[in-house]
């Protein structure tokens, strides 16, 4: 039995800057962690791309950032198991919201701060970000260069009731590999911190915790991949992390 491939080239994979809009409302969760003066909650504008990445493989996805205590999760990180899917897709960015609600509750009764300077007793609370119709993300998405392989038309997932994303666009770009060898790279997109090759990142600030790798809203790096994107701006420079399994 052959071994699964572990590490591609640019020549084997095809890019793609996809477009998803939301058709109906899906939730997503996160944990809060406590501030000294309460508890201050933001919707994170950005999807972990591991529910995306199991979507895009044609799996209907409860993708819930969090996890029960004591519950098995599969800790693979999505570019850890491009083997076994044939996709990857970098953290959806959220661009367009059309309607938010966050919605607090007590996420375990075993999640819980103690200080024991202040004798203070803190819970760790779950908060729900409900996003609706008309909800506009981008991403890169990347396949292997085989006819064995396509992005599907929908997608679904979402916490409680699986949301409906269309693909609404998908247009085939073609990374550039940049060497840097003086000053860092400025990472501009989301990326899976555990999907990097580690020699790359110099640093990274982190703004969701999960199972399958923090996501990181910036971060610096060595080498990283240039994407020239027409966006309602114009003509767009992004920058994103190469992960573990491209080898150049």
């Amino acid at each position: 039995m052959m071994a699964a491939k572990s590490t591609y080239s640019l020549k084997e994979l095809k890019f793609y800057v996809v477009k998803l809009v939301l058709h109906s409302i899906t939730w997503f969760s996160s944990l809060s962690q406590p501030h000294p003066g309460g508890f201050v909650q933001t919707l994170l504008r950005v999807i972990h791309n591991y529910p995306l990445t199991l979507a895009l493989a044609g799996r209907m996805v409860e993708g819930t950032y969090v996890s029960r205590y004591g519950e098995y999760k599969d800790t693979r990180s999505p570019a850890q198991r491009f083997s076994e899917l044939k996709v990857y897709a970098y953290p959806l960015a959220i661009e367009r919201t059309f309607y938010e609600k966050i919605l607090m509750s007590m996420s375990e009764t075993d999640y819980l701060f103690y200080k024991p300077e202040t004798r203070l007793i803190v819970p760790i609370r779950a908060y729900h970000s409900a996003l609706a119709p008309g909800t506009e993300g981008r991403t890169v998405v990347i396949t292997t260069n085989t006819e064995d392989f396509k992005l599907p038309s929908y997608v679904r997932m979402g916490v409680k009731r699986y949301g409906i994303w269309k693909l609404q666009e998908r247009i085939k770009v073609d990374p550039v590999d940049e060497q840097v060898k003086q000053g860092d790279i400025k990472l501009n997109t989301p990326f899976n911190v555990l999907d990097t090759r580690n020699e790359d990142i110099t640093e990274y600030l982190i703004s969701l915790s999960h199972y399958a790798g923090d996501i990181a809203s910036e971060g610096r790096a060595k080498r990283a991949l240039k994407f020239c994107i027409h966006g309602k701006k114009g003509k767009e420079i992004e920058w994103r992390p190469i992960p573990s399994f491209i080898q150049l």
